[in-house]
């Protein structure tokens, strides 16, 4: 998970906000920054071939990187009224940073995963939620970990909560328990 940001514009970038400096590159900077943030691993970030992991040299041994472009990369150390950027859906991720680079088409997934083309379909069209089975059986394919899908899954649902204005209406009707509060 993503401890600290290398500048004020990537971590605005991370909690959604729209970017100047990286108008250009905003949606897929920002695929790269949840996949960073939702590795439990170093190796589930050199699954995606569209990410191109790199252990970094010289001056820069102990850093990583994934490419976002070709002049762009996010370089890391791995250790133990707004105008907002609209949350990355994982299907978009299975997308464009998975299926697109390796050329799968959606029949070709889901015969690989057994299952329907449908549910593939409605995933990467952003129409349907990454569900734990299927969580697995791309975790198996793309060589990654089942966490890895049902915390982008999560990132995404709790975002479109938090923007939906439930937060205000939630904390309004449901008053903490008196011994736990503060």
């Amino acid at each position: 998970m993503i401890q600290s940001f290398g500048s004020k514009e990537t971590e605005e970038l991370f909690h959604y906000h729209h970017s100047k400096r990286f108008h250009a590159i905003e949606r897929v900077a920002l695929r790269k920054l949840l996949q960073l943030h939702a590795a439990t691993e170093l190796r589930v970030l050199a699954s995606p071939p569209g990410n191109q992991l790199e252990a970094l040299r010289g001056d820069r041994k102990g850093r990583h990187s994934i490419q976002i472009n070709d002049p762009w990369r996010i370089c890391f150390v791995w250790r133990d009224s707004h105008c907002y950027v609209p949350p990355v859906h994982p299907g978009e991720i299975l997308r464009e940073d998975f299926m697109k680079p390796l050329g799968l088409t959606v029949n070709k997934l889901a015969l690989e995963l057994h299952v329907p083309a449908t549910r593939i379909g409605e995933i990467v069209h952003e129409r349907r939620r990454i569900t734990a089975e299927t969580a697995l059986r791309l975790a198996r394919y793309f060589h990654t970990n089942a966490e890895f899908w049902l915390n982008l899954q999560n990132f995404y649902d709790l975002e479109v909560s938090r923007r939906s204005g439930k937060v205000s209406e939630i904390e309004r009707q449901v008053h903490p328990a008196p011994s736990l509060a503060s």
